[in-house]
């Protein structure tokens, strides 16, 4: 019998999937819906940390008295730009079947994003 561990405490294997059926997964990942929503939630949740980082610096250089710098003039309005997806990440938990042979759990992926 098998206990169920959580995917960040998990062993890591040698095993590997085909990279078919990785690009298959990939595929499915980039057109799930509600990505868009998904990736925007991350820019604008960085977007509300670094306006804050800048308000606290602008705030810092005024109580310094450097209230004259023209740099320091608008140093906290900041709104996106672009952003650029630099990489996607799938975990595959592996789960022991009969006679304690690890195998990939059927349908079962973990998928993080980085950007930029």
């Amino acid at each position: 019998m098998c206990r169920a561990r959580p995917l960040v405490k998990a062993e890591p294997t040698a095993e590997t999937l085909p990279p078919t059926d990785v690009l298959e997964d990939m595929e499915l990942v980039l057109e799930m819906e509600g990505l868009q929503t998904l990736l925007e939630a991350g820019i604008n949740a960085r977007l509300e940390e670094l306006i804050s980082e800048r308000r606290k610096l602008k705030q810092q250089m005024e109580a310094q008295g450097v209230q004259q710098l023209a740099w320091l003039q608008g140093i906290d309005d900041v709104s996106p730009a672009s952003f650029d997806l630099l990489t996607v990440r799938l975990l595959y938990p592996v789960v022991v079947r009969q006679h304690g042979l690890p195998s990939w759990a059927d349908g079962a992926c973990l998928i993080t994003f980085h950007m930029a």
